[in-house]
């Protein structure tokens, strides 16, 4: 009898960099540090490779030694954005390609030439059928009109587009399942791809920090939380985020962003009750040490939690 071949859900790096681990009680991205190579002996993290007419690297060359004589089929690829920045990560967006029968993208990236080239290679020549979009801000959208230039007969999948029931679209060889998780942005969306638990979540979650809520457009922290809890329901196996690195502790992950969400709550109410009055006064109080880039941000977040303690009747 052949030797049974065994699948291996595998998801890709496109370049050689990860991304710190996580770094609790932030709400802002954290500033670039450098980067670790994955371990050769540690299968389960996101691997480096190059496909389609690119090499392996050395690493990639032992890997693919080990797991000679299986069939590794691939359900996603991270391809980085190229849009590295404070605001982004030291690697930029991540854009996940789902090959297969209807080749597919999550997030559209911002339309840099070298994504573009990736994307390219990844596809081997077949047509991008789809892409999934998460929420409408710019590091995730902009990519659109070069995507569409590039491949006519694209579809896009966002909250524009969908019915309220959502739906599910092929993506690749598998479905992904549309699910509303406003919060972070009142469109956004997230895919949950339920033959293999993995769940694209675009900004609603991220290793290395928590995620910013920006009242001024749109962000709503009660509808986030809510979000949180309706992902938590999915019991997704894994969060594949718009930010950072694959997430294999989903429930750990949330149960972290509840109990920094209540933390901040009483940071600000303690401002509050010390004499600050204004978003921004509350904000040099809670972030002390804040870039300055990032205290606009950090201002519209504290906004966003005394909508919430207002709603809540907290704060007048």
């Amino acid at each position: 009898m052949p030797r049974q071949r065994q699948l291996l859900r595998v998801a890709l790096w496109w370049d050689a960099v990860a991304l710190p681990p996580r770094i609790a009680g932030s709400d802002l991205p954290d500033p670039p540090v450098p980067a670790a190579r994955p371990s050769v002996e540690d299968a389960q993290v996101p691997l480096v490779a190059s496909i389609g007419k690119g090499s392996w690297t050395a690493i990639e060359q032992t890997i693919a030694q080990e797991i000679a004589g299986n069939l590794v089929k691939v359900f996603a690829l991270a391809l980085h954005a190229r849009n590295a920045s404070e605001w982004t990560g030291p690697t930029g967006n991540n854009t996940w390609l789902l090959p297969g029968r209807a080749p597919a993208l999550v997030d559209a990236g911002v339309g840099h030439p070298e994504h573009l080239a990736d994307l390219e290679r990844a596809l081997g020549g077949a047509a991008l059928a789809r892409v999934f979009i998460t929420h409408g801000h710019q590091d995730h959208v902009a990519g659109l009109p070069a995507l569409g230039a590039r491949w006519p007969e694209l579809e896009v999948i966002d909250g524009a587009f969908l019915p309220p029931s959502g739906g599910s679209f092929a993506a690749g060889d598998t479905m992904l399942r549309v699910i509303a998780t406003p919060g972070h942005a009142p469109d956004h969306l997230c895919f949950f791809d339920e033959q293999s638990g993995d769940l694209y979540c675009g900004d609603l979650a991220r290793l290395g920090g928590s995620v910013v809520i920006p009242a001024s457009k749109g962000g709503n922290l009660r509808e986030y939380l809510a979000s949180l809890e309706a992902v938590r329901a999915l019991h997704p196996r894994r969060l594949l985020p718009g930010h950072g690195p694959i997430v294999d502790d989903p429930t750990g992950l949330i149960d972290e962003y509840v109990a920094h969400r209540e933390m901040r709550d009483r940071q600000i109410l303690e401002a509050i009750a010390s004499g600050a009055r204004t978003p921004e006064q509350i904000a040099e109080r809670v972030y002390p040490e804040l870039s300055p880039t990032l205290k606009r941000a950090a201002a519209d977040t504290v906004e966003a939690h005394l909508r919430k303690l207002r709603e809540e009747r907290r704060v007048r």
